[in-house]
């Protein structure tokens, strides 16, 4: 994974960047040729650079990976001096910098706005124009508050350990991560385009939610309750954990219930991977028509009528 902040930046000094942090993505957003193997010949197209957004930055050439020419170095000094400036002072440098034609205000910066959005030292003023914008949820920085009034999310949104946080208005989201001994309520949450993960102890109750497009994992003494849950990626309950899908009628993938865990599914038509219930564990699938292989072993219980 790259850090915080990643760019690309070409000879002529020309910088790219995309708000997933992803080079591969930027070369792709930017119509450049990607770097190939004659690149240690001639030298390559572009030099890649990413900055966590808390290490003292004194020379870009540590954070580059690569060699920089002179152009390269002024364009990197000049990107990630900015940055700095923001993130350490966002009262003095926020509005002049995100907003009306500010150095990060365009689309493709939603992972700084998501970033100084979390920083204590920032404005209310500032955060209520942030909240109207586009945002890119960092999956290094968990989150122990979240703004009641945003509705939609990129990214992968994780809940701090032992913190309680309610969306209220929260629509859609990329990835979401409940860590250990939190809790997240999203009434409204629709849609997940992305993961599920539900740590130790961790509740998430999300009842309008309809489809997780990736996969749904919950583990040791977790509840993920979903009644309105249609469609999912593969199913990982285990140690204890309880998963509650009454509406849920297709899995792209598989399912696994482990350790006393307890699924239940009684909507569910068709699991198009294999299903393992193990160890005590407890699977019931009242109107399961078709799955790939089962494995039911030491005292776990499948029901599938």
């Amino acid at each position: 994974m790259c850090d915080f902040h990643s760019v690309i930046v070409r000879k002529d000094g020309l910088l790219a960047h995309v708000k997933t942090n992803s080079h591969s993505e930027a070369v792709q957003a930017a119509n450049w040729r990607e770097n190939d193997m004659m690149a240690d010949l001639r030298g390559p197209f572009f030099t890649k650079a990413e900055w966590n957004g808390e290490d003292e930055l004194t020379d870009v050439s540590k954070i580059a990976l690569g060699e920089l020419n002179e152009k390269q170095r002024k364009t990197l000094e000049t990107h990630y001096g900015n940055l700095a400036k923001l993130l350490a002072d966002p009262a003095t440098n926020a509005e002049r910098m995100l907003f009306d034609g500010g150095f990060f205000a365009g689309e493709e910066y939603a992972d700084i706005r998501w970033r100084v959005l979390n920083l204590k030292a920032t404005p209310k003023r500032v955060i209520e124009r942030i909240i109207t914008r586009t945002l890119y949820a960092d999956s290094q920085k968990a989150i122990k508050s979240l703004h009641p009034a945003i509705t939609n999310l990129s990214g992968n949104l994780v809940i701090a350990d032992g913190y309680k946080i309610t969306a209220p208005a929260l629509v859609k989201s990329g990835s979401v991560y409940v860590s250990e001994n939190a809790t997240f309520t999203a009434p409204a949450l629709a849609e997940v385009s992305g993961s599920v993960d539900v740590s130790e102890n961790a509740t998430f109750t999300a009842p309008a939610l309809t489809e997780v497009s990736g996969s749904v994992d919950v583990s040791a003494n977790a509840t993920f309750t979903a009644h309105a849950l249609v469609k999912s990626g593969s199913v990982d309950v285990s140690a204890n954990a309880t998963f509650t899908a009454p509406a849920l009628t297709e899995v792209s993938g598989s399912v696994y219930v482990s350790e006393n865990a307890t699924f239940t599914a009684p909507a569910l038509t068709e699991v198009s991977g294999s299903v393992y219930v193990r160890a005590n564990a407890t699977f019931t699938a009242h109107a399961l028509v078709k799955s790939g292989s089962v494995y039911v072993r030491a005292n776990a219980t499948f029901t599938a009528p």
